[in-house]
């Protein structure tokens, strides 16, 4: 049987005490000196946590500044908003505008007669829709020049009311169908997508339900047709015409396909929701957004000095309570102070030459390093001179040449003036037909376009248009021809998906087709024409557009189309050449801007790879090492620990069998005969 055994039962010493105040002492240095050293580590990773939120805190301050259409932004006001509102962009002027709206633009809507069910046969064949509008004068339907007809397939599966519905919607040509309930019945209704009077539609129907494409039979119950003439043929009812808006600008007459109106004022987009009465004008105004300016330089100067506060807090020292901040003495943070009041106390200078700094438009700095705003000097800034404030904060480019115009920089463009010079300017590809003999007098021999000379097929700038087919018919008219040839070939679904597209032209009996396209990919191939004979133009390709070729402070620039980007210095300067002519094209100023540059730093100091995270990573490394130094001091104890259970059981082993030999011997001594007990 074994042996039951407790520790200091033998001796009677407490020995599990006695071995915790052992360990306990043994411990409490090492644990003292890693707890100290671990708080260290934990407030400097704090500290820089920290200074990472308020750099950008900092950082989105600049989010306006560093752009130069700030600077140009407008407000609008609309004396009635319920009839006209209006946006401006940065390129917009000052003004006032006064506005008469006699008429909102209307998109088509036609719909058929009432049927009981939705869900039964209605006929099949095919449905075109052709876009335009009915000319009373010329008594015919014009065709939109920039819309080609589209024929959507009725067959079995799809030929009842919802059936067609969802045909035409799945086809995404432009027109919207609907079944609505009148209270008589179910109608099919057609709407134009867009609005305006091109954008009516005439609806032609092939119906091989019983092969009379007029009758209100089969699927012809769906023809029509906005010749009044051909009324007796069309079927479906016109419940809103295809209608232009109409209203005067300042007194002109203007008229709109759509009630957003962006074409008349240079920057300015006019919303039109109703019409006037006679005599009550909308009045508009458009003037400088100072108020978005003003606050985001608020903002700016207010985060700088928080920045400020947080860079004393983290790497002062406080005389009062003669404690040391976590980074006092850390070059990290002595490093990003330095550099951000160097980029404040920076200046630009613009094309002719005049410098300009943050205190030019009133921001100084206190005897305390922050930032003082003088709203005063700030808003005759404004006033005054708005491109200074711009030139100071943002990144931006000055051409000396009006047709060229800045279009971006990068990180890596340096400030300065760019000499420019263009050795070539660039081009589009073009393809000119030959003179055909049908097309020398088409006004008084018309070109009829039939199915032996309407199909055609092109590659322009690298993509396929497929087949398209011209609409047979009579061409009176070159400038009709070539509107019908670049209507169809822009149509082409791949070449839309690409954003492809030509510009046709009649001229000298000759069709022209030109890329819109500029630079080295532009080209104009035919690979199929039914017609050569008739319109001149024949299977191959034409003349390949070519880029831009130039220097850019004088290093040689990238050309791309129109687009010349610039190196060395100049890396990343992306001018767009508008026109003009190869030779010396000016200089551009470019200036970086304190915002611009300062976004650029403040991303560096908070990129995963930046100094700061680098720190942090090795603190957080250190306290990694430290978590493992606590693990061995607890192995270490573990291993104190049984051995000094070890030793003072074996002590406390010993005294219980002393004690045992002393009482025995008591027992044989007070046994002895002759032994005289006392007993007192």
């Amino acid at each position: 049987m074994a042996s039951i055994s407790t520790a200091g039962i033998g001796s009677g010493i407490d020995i599990p005490g006695l071995v915790t105040s052992l360990l306990e002492a043994e411990r409490a240095p090492s644990e003292s000196r890693i707890d100290k050293r671990e708080a260290g580590l934990l407030s400097k990773v704090s500290a820089y946590g920290a200074l990472k939120s308020s750099l950008s805190t900092f950082q989105g301050s600049l989010s306006q500044l560093k752009y130069s259409s700030t600077f140009s932004d407008v407000n609008t006001n609309s004396s009635n908003e319920d009839i006209v509102t209006a946006s401006g962009s940065s390129i917009a002027n000052t003004g006032s505008y006064s506005l008469e709206v006699s008429k909102l633009a209307q998109a088509q809507s036609v719909s058929s007669k009432s049927y009981d069910e939705t869900s039964a046969p209605i006929g099949t064949g095919s449905l075109t829709f052709e876009f335009g509008h009915f000319d009373a004068d010329s008594n015919s339907f014009i065709t939109n020049a920039v819309k080609s007809s589209e024929s959507i397939t009725i067959d079995s599966d799809d030929n009842s009311l919802q059936g067609i519905r969802d045909a035409v919607n799945a086809s995404d040509i432009g027109v919207t169908a609907s079944l609505v309930n009148d209270g008589s019945g179910f109608k099919l209704v057609f709407t134009s997508d867009d609005t305006g009077k091109e954008n009516g539609v005439k609806i032609s129907v092939s119906d091989t339900s019983d092969a009379n494409n007029t009758d209100d039979s089969g699927l012809s119950q769906l023809a029509f047709n906005p010749d009044p003439a051909e009324s007796a043929n069309s079927q479906l009812t016109e419940n809103m015409a295809a209608q232009d808006a109409t209203f005067t600008l300042n007194g002109l007459d203007i008229t709109s396909a759509s009630n957003a109106v962006s074409s008349t004022i240079s920057g300015v987009t006019f919303t039109l929701k109703g019409t006037t009465e006679v005599g009550a004008p909308v009045n508009i105004a458009i003037s400088k957004n100072d108020s978005k300016i003003t606050e985001a330089v608020g903002d700016f100067v207010e985060k700088f000095n928080e920045l400020d506060d947080t860079l004393t807090q983290l790497g002062g020292y406080n005389l009062e309570t003669k404690q040391a901040s976590p980074l006092l003495g850390d070059s990290t943070i002595r490093s990003v102070e330095s550099q951000i009041r160097k980029l404040l106390l920076s200046s630009s200078t613009d094309a002719e030459g005049n410098t300009s700094s943050l205190a030019t438009i009133g921001i100084t700095t206190d005897r305390n390093g922050k930032l003082v705003l003088d709203s005063a000097k700030l808003q005759s800034s404004l006033t005054d001179n708005r491109d200074v404030l711009a030139q100071i904060f943002s990144a931006q480019g000055q051409p000396t040449d009006s047709k060229v115009n800045y279009v971006a920089s990068s990180k890596n463009t340096a400030s300065n003036n760019y000499a420019i010079n263009v050795e070539s300017i660039s081009s589009r590809g073009v393809l000119t037909g030959s003179a055909a003999p049908a097309l020398a007098d088409l006004v008084g021999s018309p070109l009829t376009i039939d199915a032996a000379n309407d199909s055609l097929s092109f590659i322009i700038d690298g993509f396929g248009s497929g087949t398209i087919s011209l609409e047979q018919k009579a061409y009176s008219s070159g400038a009709d021809l070539a509107t019908e040839l670049q209507s169809k070939i822009n149509a082409s679904d791949t070449l839309k998906k690409n954003g492809a597209s030509v510009l046709v032209s009649f001229d000298n009996g000759q069709l022209n087709i030109t890329s819109a396209l500029y630079g080295s990919k532009s080209n104009i191939q035919i690979t199929l024409s039914e017609g050569t004979n008739d319109l001149g133009l024949t299977v191959g390709e034409g003349t390949k557009g070519t880029d831009v070729t130039g220097t850019i402070g004088g290093r040689t620039a990238n050309g791309l189309g129109s687009l010349l980007t610039g190196s060395g210095d100049a890396e990343g300067l992306v001018l767009d050449f508008t026109g003009g002519t190869a030779g010396n094209r000016g200089s551009i100023n470019f200036n970086r801007g304190i915002a611009d540059t300062l976004d650029s730093l403040l991303s560096q100091f908070l990129d995963s790879d930046s100094i700061i995270n680098s720190r942090t990573e090795g603190l957080n490394k250190s306290v990694g090492r430290l978590t493992e130094q606590r693990a061995t001091l607890s192995k270490k104890m573990d291993s104190l620990e049984a051995r000094l259970y070890r030793q003072f059981n074996a002590m406390d082993s010993i005294v219980a069998q002393l004690q045992s030999t002393g009482s025995y011997l008591e027992q044989q001594l007070a046994s002895l005969p002759g032994v005289v007990r006392d007993n007192n």
